[in-house]
């Protein structure tokens, strides 16, 4: 059962990678049941990650909202830092895309203590660049491109294009909201042009 668990949920991967998230939604639920019923938690709170991301890529926000505060549980019950941190991130990510950026906020800077307490770089990366979203929302301006900026610095040094131009569009916006159109127009232009060449 373990065997045809593993195998489900590869082929989730798989679809979930080619672009096809109903698919991989469905081979993550069958995986799901499998290893509620075989209470392997260790693999339990890896998959709900997975499907909770499948679940907000869908528009299928309560799923997500039932499936991440579970994995949550089960990684700090386990003693899973990072996956923790990472699912805290998710769950702003999920608070975002339901407009709640007061919430998607608080958890952006949870995640982000939680990343720099296990030295995460990468996890840095991420919930500074999202806490910068959030806080471009709000109209807290200034610590919004703070947060772009010194994510930028971490994606562009690693080579990360897409997250890159993200970094820099966001840093526009602010710019923009801050009255200096100038400097947004020109790095707008710029990520136009980075895209059409690469």
């Amino acid at each position: 059962r373990t065997g045809i668990a593993s195998a489900t949920n590869n082929l989730g991967v798989l679809a979930r990678d080619q672009g096809h998230p109903d698919i991989a939604f469905a081979n993550y639920e069958a995986a799901l049941a499998i290893f509620r019923e075989l209470n392997d938690e260790l693999r339990l709170a890896a998959l709900l990650i997975n499907i909770g991301g499948v679940a907000r890529q869908l528009g299928r926000f309560e799923q997500a909202a039932a499936f991440y505060p579970e994995g949550l549980a089960l990684c700090r019950r386990l003693g899973h830092r990072q996956r923790a941190a990472v699912l805290i991130n998710n769950l702003g990510v999920l608070a975002m895309a339901q407009n709640d950026f007061a919430r998607s906020k608080q958890l952006f800077e949870e995640a982000l203590a939680e990343f720099q307490t296990l030295d995460d770089r990468p996890g840095i990366a991420l919930a500074t660049k999202n806490a910068g979203e959030a806080y471009l929302e709000l109209s807290e301006l200034d610590r919004s491109l703070t947060a772009y900026k010194n994510a930028l610095g971490f994606y562009a040094a690693g080579g990360r294009r897409q997250e890159t131009l993200e970094c820099i569009e966001g840093i526009a916006m602010a710019a923009i909201a801050l009255h200096d159109g100038s400097t947004g127009a020109k790095l707008l232009g710029a990520t136009d042009f980075m895209r059409e060449i690469y």
